[in-house]
């Protein structure tokens, strides 16, 4: 059975995506591995690998996942290069900053690190509203031109449900999930 990468973000719509690539995931048997983002780590109670730029907020994001029983996550991804940083004794792999949002930092790591096509829920690279905010993501600016050097090597390998991230790598369909799993 094919897997294929989940990136979780953060966006108001994130949970309707989800359902959304799990029921396409569902039409052709292919098995999802989810890369979940900042504030979602204490959100998704489902088996999955975390990762984040903002390691002093590590430690409360697994203390809230412990406290919840939720499953044990299968890796925990930082960026940082102070590795004595508070938070970072929680990660299981250490990187350099590739100075983009953790949405195309999670989205390297899947595809580079672990080899597979992604689907990005929640990860629209727009001012859509955070899910447990509720407020505009005003600082989407500071990151999206970010994107831009990777947006070609990328294309063939990722999809979006929304935003600019649809716009630059298209919508997901059988076809993609179908390419993955030959």
């Amino acid at each position: 059975m094919a897997e294929i990468g989940i990136v979780v973000g953060g966006s108001e719509d994130v949970w309707r995506e989800l359902d959304q690539a799990k029921l396409l995931l569902a039409r052709v048997g292919a098995k999802p591995r989810y890369f979940v983002a900042n504030d979602m780590i204490d959100h998704f109670h489902g088996r999955c690998i975390a990762g984040t730029l903002h390691v002093d907020k590590l430690p409360m994001w697994l203390k809230s996942r412990t406290d919840k029983n939720m499953e044990p996550l299968e890796a925990v991804w930082i960026c940082t290069t102070e590795k004595n940083r508070p938070g970072a004794q929680y990660a299981t792999y250490i990187t350099e900053d590739v100075g983009g949002s953790v949405g195309l930092f999670l989205t390297r790591i899947a595809t580079r690190e672990y080899g597979l096509k992604v689907i990005l829920c929640g990860v629209p690279m727009d001012s859509r509203k955070h899910f447990v905010r509720g407020r505009p993501w005003n600082d989407v600016l500071t990151f999206e031109h970010r994107w831009n050097p990777h947006i070609q090597s990328l294309r063939a390998s990722v999809r979006s449900f929304s935003g600019k991230t649809k716009e630059w790598f298209g919508e997901p369909d059988i076809n993609f999930i179908q390419e993955a799993m030959t």
